[in-house]
Formats: C-alpha cells, structure tokens, sequence
C-alpha cells in the first residue's frame, strides 16, 4: 500500500451520531447525509456506523450512490436529494429509493415506473424557501401537494427545505425560511395532506436553530466531526473522523538560494533541508496550499515550500535534520499533542472544510479505525 492514505475514525463518527442525538427530541428522525461518499469518508463503512450509533435512515445526493448502498446490504429508508429526472424514475423505483420532486414530469415518470413494477413510489417533495436550488416556491406547493397525495402510485413521505444562513451569525434569513416553510405546512394540514416526514435542519440547523428541527434533521458536515462555520453560537463536542497521512520518501541537503518545485516560487533563505512527500494535488492535497500550508513531522510544524504538483509535496525541515526517510507527515490530523485542522487548511486554501474532505481522491486508501469510541 502507498504511504499516502486517509485515516478514518468510525469511533469518531458514532461519537458524533450521539452528540447530535442528544441535540434532538427522542422521537425526531435522525437522517444522515451520507452523499460524495460520506463527504470522502467512506459511503458503505460510515453508513454502518452511523446506523449502529442511532441514525435512522439514509441520505445521498444521486440514485447511483443510493444503489451502492442498497447492494451493500442496507435496508432503511434512503433519500436521494437531487432532483428526479424522468430518465431515473425505474432505477429509484426498483431500488426502492426516496425521490426528490419538485415537477410534474418527475412525478408522472416515478408514477408510470410504479405501476409497470406495481410498487409505490416513495418521494420527497421539495419546497424552495429562499436557497434558490431546486423546488417548488410557496405559491406552487399546494397544487402540488394535492396532486402526488392524489396518486395512488405515489407514496408522499413528506415536504422539507434547505436554509441558505443556518450557519451564519445573523439568523434572520433563515428565520424567514422557516416561517415560509411552516406557513406551507399549515396550508397542508388545513388541505387535509398527510406529510409524515418534514425536514428543514441541515447540521447549522441541528446545532443553533432548535425551532428548525420539525421531525426530520439531516445532518452531513457535523457527524464527521467538523464545525459547519466559525459562526456558530453553540458547539457541539464533535470529533474530526479524518486524518490525512503520508511518509518522507526523500531527503536532501541544499544551499541557500535554492529553487523549489514548478515556477521557483520558494528560494531557500539559508542552507536547509527539504523533504519530499508522495502526494499532491491529484490525491486531495489542494495546490492553493502552495507555500501556505505545514505539515507535522516529529509533533512539530514544517512549512509547504513551492507549488504543491500533481504527485509531490516538498517541505522545509529547516537547517538541522531531525527526520528521516519513511517518518511520518499529517497533512491534516493528529500528531502528539499537535494538530493541523481541515478547517485551518480550508481557510489558508480560501475555500470551506466541506470541499478538502470531499475532494481527497479515489486513489487514496481509506484505513479504518475504531479510536474514538467513548470509554
């Protein structure tokens, strides 16, 4: 196996699942979002763990990844969040998958895909209170409402929503969200539409907005152990469930002036060591780290130096070797008592945790560990 691999704790996502659980009315639905393979985590592995930690059904974003889960064995409810496009109507139907809706032509293509396979299909429906993605506007839900709840084909679990600033300081946007959202429920109950499932919490939600809740949360970033945003008014004790490692596979001495990797954009200040790393950007590693970034080697901190390239990373131990070939770098992670943070990289990157964890690549082994389990 290359050096380079990710590290996943699944003791720390169940650790997680509990937090959240705690967070929650003993009777809400726990929903993990489990989609671009858990967040780079591991769809299948991660899957189990949450389940076995107290969430109660499944979340993708696309029928494919639902069908992964459902050839690896899993039986509970699973939601596919994107929107249905006619063409994916039998596959979501066969594999017994919920469907998002939000058009009529999805709805009619997930009622014919029903009545040829006499099953019912189960949907979503998607309500568009302000994040302006997909889903019906306020206006239009009702008419639809009544329509899927008409079919017989169709199975209608329920409605939800997203909200665009739960992360954010000022809760006011997502406080109109949700008062258009239950504006929307109200008008159902009064139509006489059941809507077993309604869903509008997102992690931020779960965390800050307790009113956001309903009976449905759907949680994602939170149960793999990382803050939604640094704008959070209350914390959970959440565990990062990744670390990103690899080893030394080179050493070498140089002088000062000396010119680093792709476009000389790092010259040594003084007679130094560098140390080459076997990742690079075609792993995860983003090239925006470029002479950003540290790495720990030895529980202490050693600088990216030069452009992070497709395959390589070079970093500065500085004018003393206190390494050697084969010593371990994390690249984000735990090493003693120090830590690199996702979140610190994304910002050094000028993007969001979300993206770094999402965007390690498939050639990169996922290892599994049990570490964070409470004791």
């Amino acid at each position: 196996m290359r050096p380079t691999h990710v590290q996943v704790d699944l003791g720390a996502i169940r650790h997680n699942i509990t937090q959240i659980r705690r967070r929650l009315k003993p009777s809400t639905n726990l929903t993990a979002v489990v989609k671009a393979n858990a967040y780079g985590h591991g769809a299948i592995p991660v899957s189990r763990a949450a389940l076995a930690a107290g969430a109660d059904s499944l979340a993708v974003a696309l029928p494919e990844e639902g069908v992964q889960l459902r050839d690896a064995g899993f039986t509970v409810p699973i939601l596919v969040l994107g929107l249905t496009l006619p063409e994916q109507a039998s596959l979501l139907v066969e594999y017994d998958l919920t469907a998002t809706v939000c058009t009529e032509d999805g709805l009619k293509a997930l009622a014919h895909a029903a009545r040829r396979t006499a099953k019912r299909a189960r949907v979503m429906v998607k309500a568009d209170t302000g994040m302006g993605r997909i889903g019906l506007t306020p206006d239009k839900l009702l008419p639809f409402l009544t329509t899927a709840a008409a079919m017989p084909e169709i199975e209608l679990r329920g409605l939800f929503t997203h909200l665009a600033t739960a992360d954010a300081a000022d809760k006011s946007y997502a406080r109109r969200q949700l008062a258009a959202f239950t504006a929307i429920l109200d008008q159902a109950a009064a139509a006489g539409i059941s809507l077993p499932y309604i869903s509008a919490a997102n992690s931020a939600t779960v965390i800050d907005i307790a009113d956001g809740h309903f009976n449905t949360v759907r949680p994602g970033i939170a149960i793999y152990g990382l803050p939604p945003s640094p704008e959070m008014h209350q914390s959970l004790d959440l565990r990062p469930a990744m670390a990103f490692k690899t080893r030394i596979v080179y050493i070498k001495e140089v002088p000062a002036g000396f010119a680093v990797s792709y476009g000389c954009t790092y010259i040594t200040p003084q007679a130094t060591y560098l140390a080459t790393l076997p990742v690079g950007y075609a792993d995860g590693y983003s090239r925006d780290l470029s002479n950003k970034a540290s790495v720990l080697i030895g529980g202490k901190r050693r600088p990216v130096v030069g452009r992070i390239c497709m395959d390589q990373t070079i970093v500065d131990l500085g004018p003393v070797c206190d390494a050697a070939v084969g010593d371990e770098a994390v690249l984000f992670g735990r090493q003693g008592d120090a830590e690199i943070t996702v979140t610190e990289l994304a910002e050094l990157a000028g993007t969001i945790n979300y993206e770094l964890v999402c965007g390690i690549s498939g050639r990169v082994p996922r290892l599994y560990v049990n570490d964070g389990d409470e004791r």
